[in-house]
Formats: C-alpha cells, structure tokens, sequence
C-alpha cells in the first residue's frame, strides 16, 4: 500500500528542532522522513547536545531511526547512544507478532531479552496519523502505547486535548493544536505538545524541567550552544549552611512539592520517617543510622512507617542486587581484584566490608569531575574519573564482587549551602539496607542525605535512577526545622 498524498508530502523532509533548558540552547536534534520501496517508512533523528555539570562540559550523542509499514505496521527500532567518551549503548528492537525482540550492546557486553506486547506499538509516523485524526477537541482523550529505551518496555501514553494555540516559530505564527501527553513510566510527568493538523510535532514542553524542544529554521539550528549548566539550575536552596554535613546526627525538614504529592516523592525507611504534616508538604525525620555494633551508631532506630523500600521482601531474591551486567561488572577481574584488595583487611562482616570498599573507591578516584554522563564501572576504575554516579557505579559493582547485594541510590545531599541532587550506594547486610557515600568515602549516612529512590541497575538500564529527579526537580523546597549537630540540639537561629 502506497502513503497517502498527505504522506508522500512528508517524505524526504528535513526538519530541525532546537533543544533548550532553562532557557538556554543546549542543542539541536534533526529529523528526516524517507521511504523505502513504497511499503516502509522510515523515521531518522540525530540529536546532539553540550551542556555544563557544575561547570565540566558534557556532551550527549544519540541517533534513533523507527522503521514502519505505510499503513503504520511497527516494524524496528535502532538506537545508538553515547553518554560517556568512549561508551556507546545500541540498541535494536524487532517487533515480531506479540513480542519485541531486544538486542542491545552496551559497554561492550551484549545482552538479548523479549518484551511481551499486548497493544500495537506506535512508531513516529502512526502517531503523527493519530493526532490528525483525532483532531484537537478540547477534552478528548485517548492513548497508545510506544517503546520506551530507557526501560526498555512497552509504555502507555495517555493524551488529552487542551485546544488551539498560535504560537511563533520559524519566524512566524503558527496555528497548533495543543495535547498534553502523561506516561505510564515516567509518572506525574506531564509533556505538553502543540502539533500541527498533519499531526507533526512543533513544540514540546516539560516546564517544570525548563525543558524545550522547537522547531527551528535549518540557519537557527547552526548557531552555537550557550551551554546550561542543569547541574547548578537544579539546586534545592537551603535556609541553613551547614559548615561540616558528617557531623549532623539527625535533622527535622519541612519538604514540599509544588503541584505534587511530596509524600510519593521520598523513601520511608529505617533513617527517614514522617513526623507530621504541615499545610504545603510534610515533616520528615532524617537519621543517621548504621547496622548493630557498627562503629559510630548515633541516632534512635525504627520501623519503616508510610511507604516501604522493599527491605525485607528483597531477602528473598537477592538476584538483581547481584547480578554483572553492562555498567556494574562484578566478574571483571579488574573489579574482582580491586574489591578484594580493599577488604582484605576490614573484617568479614557485610559492614565493615561496605566501609571498606567505600574508602577505597573515594582514594581511588584521581579526577573528581561532572564531565562524564554516565560510565561502567571498568571505565570509572580504568579512569579514576567522575562524579557521583561514577564512584556509586564502581563501588556498587565492587560490593557484589565480594558477594554483597547492593543498589544505587538517587536523592540530596547538603553541599556549599544547597541541598544538590546526588548518588550513593546502600548494601544489603543482612538484616537491612544500609548507606554509605563512597563520594565522601564514609562509612554511613549523615543526616543531610536525602534518600529519593533506588534502583539495582537491572539490566544495565539506568532510567530509574533518573525518575526521582524527573519527578521533583524545581518543585522540591526543603526547609531545616531543627538539627542534631554533634550531639547537641540547634535550631536555624543557631
């Protein structure tokens, strides 16, 4: 079946969309349409991007390309992504019948898997005919489901029609019909789109994230980046300076989220509880906490209340905690002999293991900078370069090398006056999870982390790691109440 004439106008079409954050241009991502014979379109965009981590230069590279039939049949998706120098991620995706077959190589390793379907997918073009045919009556909704890379599932995406926008782009007015798009994913993140009666897409919008997609002119596209720094954008202030974090023993915030439940946005566990309620969020008791007969335990012990993390559930499969996959690989002799070096003296216990390797990992580290997206643990200890997420990859992968099951976490940690958003590792010792901050290389939680969520890296799939800053970044306010500073009571006033 050939396209129709509304479709063969789209092919061989070049359209260019601009990528801003908070205000500022990022990059550019160009997309194009062509046919192969007259059965299979085929849908290409090549996106590049360079933006600042508290001032290191990162730069994001990926190109994605759908292949389906004219009459909107899925067909494949290949995906090439690169987020750290020298470490790609491809990525192919068959749709066979009621499953998708999954290829990927990342970091080298190659992994095979099958995703059940239940809906047929829609790919670029199907969509772009589905908004058209819908129109934009305010009020309608209805969904369809898409591939998403980042978990590597099949998604839900439920839209509604909020009406006609004229908005300028391009140099002129244009006449769009505004959707906003919520994923089953990536819950309470709202997209807003505006797209034209063909259905192409214009503009998209995530306005809590600052984040911008436009459609620009081919001469619009060849200007230069300005380089945002989302690190440094996405800061939670804070009403008090703590001069020395480690030495805070339990502390008592007033956290809110504007336009959301804070309540869902936080972990409740053994060191953060809800205390009370106030009228824009909650109040949350944050401890320092260690194992039993751990050195330096501080702090009143509890049970988890609210919403719990999974602690004693998780003993019974500890499998996803342990396994080698493409960004923490336990069986790298590399990592093997790094590992037991660094516990060779600490002890057999499952803690003093876990303190061990994080004062390791912190001494191992020779360049502490933002300008990595998001290493393997081989390249971080072939390296000694990065951030955060690079000292929890390695020493997360050298946890399970000597047989500990652990998990990368996501929240806030106080740094320079702000609350910043950051990554841990919790192990499992037995009885509970506990922290520690191989960043610091401590042996434990002060009472400035703030846990947001975790994620055993499944897979080698790093978007849950993400969910928690998707969820609250720029809507987050965090308030100090009151704190325990070496072991005396101090108020804000103090």
């Amino acid at each position: 079946m050939s396209p129709s004439a509304a479709e063969a106008d789209t092919l061989g079409r070049e359209v260019w969309f601009e990528l801003r954050i908070g205000g500022l241009r990022a990059g550019v991502a160009r997309e194009s349409v062509e046919s192969v014979g007259d059965v299979v379109l085929v849908t290409s965009v090549r996106t590049r991007m360079a933006v600042e981590r508290f001032g290191d230069r990162v730069e994001l590279a990926q190109d994605d390309t759908w292949r389906e039939t004219a009459e909107g049949r899925a067909l494949e998706y290949l995906s090439d992504r690169c987020l750290a120098e020298g470490e790609r991620t491809l990525l192919r995706v068959l749709v066979t019948g009621d499953r998708l077959v999954v290829h990927k190589v990342s970091h080298g390793v190659e992994y095979d898997s099958e995703v059940s379907l239940d809906a047929d997918l829609v790919f670029p073009m199907a969509l772009e005919r589905l908004h058209a045919s819908r129109g934009f009556v305010p009020g309608d909704v209805y969904s369809y489901s898409a591939f998403d890379p980042d978990f590597e599932r099949v998604t839900t995406c439920s839209v509604s029609v909020v009406g006609r926008d004229t908005v300028r782009l391009c140099g002129r007015p244009v006449e769009l019909g505004h959707v906003r798009v919520a994923s089953d994913v990536y819950e309470r993140l709202l997209i807003d789109e505006w797209r034209d009666d063909e259905g192409a897409l214009w503009l998209q919008r995530i306005d809590h994230l600052g984040v911008e997609t436009r459609r620009v002119t081919s001469e619009e596209a060849a200007l230069e980046s300005e380089l945002p720094d989302i690190a440094a954008a996405m800061v939670v202030p804070s009403n008090v300076t703590f001069r020395d974090p480690g030495r805070i023993d339990e502390a008592l915030y007033e956290i809110w989220l504007e336009g959301g439940d804070v309540e869902r946005a936080v972990v409740l566990d053994e060191r953060q509880a809800v205390e009370g309620r106030t009228e824009r969020g909650l109040l949350l008791r944050v401890e320092r906490s260690l194992p039993p007969g751990a050195e330096g335990v501080s702090g009143r012990r509890r049970a988890a209340s609210g919403i719990p993390d999974g602690g004693q559930a998780a003993a019974h499969d500890m499998s996803q905690y342990l396994e080698t996959n493409a960004l923490l690989q336990r069986d790298d002799p590399a990592i093997v002999e790094a590992a037991e070096r660094a516990v060779s003296d600490a002890g057999d216990t499952p803690w003093s293991m876990a303190a061990a390797i994080s004062r390791a990992v912190a001494d191992m580290m020779e360049f502490r900078g933002y300008g990595t997206g998001f290493a393997s643990a081989t390249e971080v200890l072939r390296t000694g370069r990065g951030d955060c997420s690079e000292h929890a990859v390695l020493a997360a992968a050298m946890a399970r090398a000597v047989g500990l099951p652990s998990r990368v976490v996501t929240g806030l940690v106080h740094f320079d006056g702000v609350f910043a958003y950051h990554m841990w590792v919790e192990v499992w010792t037995g009885e509970n999870w506990h922290g520690f901050d191989p960043t610091q290389g401590s042996g434990g939680l002060d009472a400035t982390h703030l846990t947001l969520g975790s994620s055993s890296l499944e897979g080698g799939r790093v978007g849950e790691l993400s969910l928690p800053v998707l969820r609250t970044a720029n809507r987050l306010h965090v308030r100090v109440v009151e704190y325990v500073e070496a072991g005396m009571l101090k108020s804000p006033a103090d």
